[in-house]
């Protein structure tokens, strides 16, 4: 079946693409022009802008918003408030930071342990004298005591008299001033206890007064042994002192220590059978003790 308005095809299923002719311009036996028809879906404008053309003027290309004088739309700007809220978080955020670094606690300062500075042993300057012979009682006193050496020896009767199996004298130097050593062996631990006691009786402590007054002086001095010499001092003399001698945790004898007022100091003790006394500065005399092997 051919189309009425002629120009050819199968009309209604095709029209044929050339000049239109008149009849095609009015339609069909003088009927109006038919509207095309809208693909589905698409429903067309809605508003008079829409009908009358005004939407890609005011939208512009595919119908988005234009901006001023045509061109991308403008960002919009955050609220202000919105603004001050971020700004005072901020602010917040580094106050507590440093408040946080500042409170802080301080690291414990370090403990150091305490160190213990141990002066070294002073050694002699001089030599001691040749020892030969002798007996055993004799050769177990020490030529050298600390910075002192042996440089005498003779035998010291009075030791014998109080009733020493031997008695000696040593005389000691470091060169400068000598500190004398008597020392006596006797029979037995008992024998040695009793000179011990006679020293004491001859040398008694001073006793402290009644109603708390100052301690009373010796009533008889001990006078420096013979051979001892001190160097003066005007330090106050150190406090006369008795007590036990102890050898590894036990007791094997008895002490006393006299100093005088001229820095002079004797101080005798006795270890088992043994009876030693030094005499000379008090200051050496100390020393000497602390460190004497017997």
């Amino acid at each position: 079946m051919t189309s009425s308005a002629g120009g050819g095809g199968n009309w209604p299923f095709e029209r044929v693409v050339g000049e239109p002719s008149s009849s095609a311009a009015v339609g069909r036996a003088g009927q109006p022009p038919e509207r095309p028809v809208a693909p589905a879906g698409f429903t067309g404008p809605t508003t008079p802008e829409h009908a009358s053309g005004g939407t890609a003027a005011s939208h512009g290309i595919g119908g988005r918003p234009s901006g001023p004088g045509g061109g991308r739309p403008a960002r919009r700007r955050p609220p202000l408030w919105l603004l001050v809220v971020v700004g005072l978080v901020v602010v917040g955020g580094v106050v507590a930071a440093i408040l946080l670094l500042t409170n802080r606690e301080a690291p414990a300062a370090e403990v150091l342990e305490a160190e213990t500075v141990t002066l070294p042993v002073p050694t002699p300057t001089v030599e001691p004298i040749a020892r030969e012979g002798g007996t055993a009682f004799q050769q177990a006193i020490p030529s050298t005591v600390l910075d002192h050496v042996v440089k005498e020896i003779v035998e010291h009767d009075a030791l014998l008299l109080a009733g020493a199996v031997e008695g000696w004298k040593f005389t000691y130097t470091d060169g400068a001033q000598d500190v004398v050593l008597y020392a006596g062996q006797f029979r037995d631990a008992a024998t040695a206890e009793a000179a011990f006691d006679q020293v004491l009786a001859a040398n008694p402590l001073p006793t402290p007064a009644e109603g708390g007054e100052e301690p009373a002086e010796p009533t008889e001095p001990a006078e420096p042994t013979e051979g001892a010499t001190a160097t003066p001092t005007t330090e106050p003399a150190p406090e006369p002192e008795q007590g036990v001698v102890e050898v590894d945790g036990q007791q094997v004898g008895r002490f006393l220590f006299l100093p005088r007022e001229d820095g002079t100091a004797s101080l005798w003790w006795t270890n088992t059978t043994v009876l030693l006394q030094l005499d000379g500065a008090a200051a050496d005399v100390r020393d000497l003790y602390a460190a004497f092997p017997l």
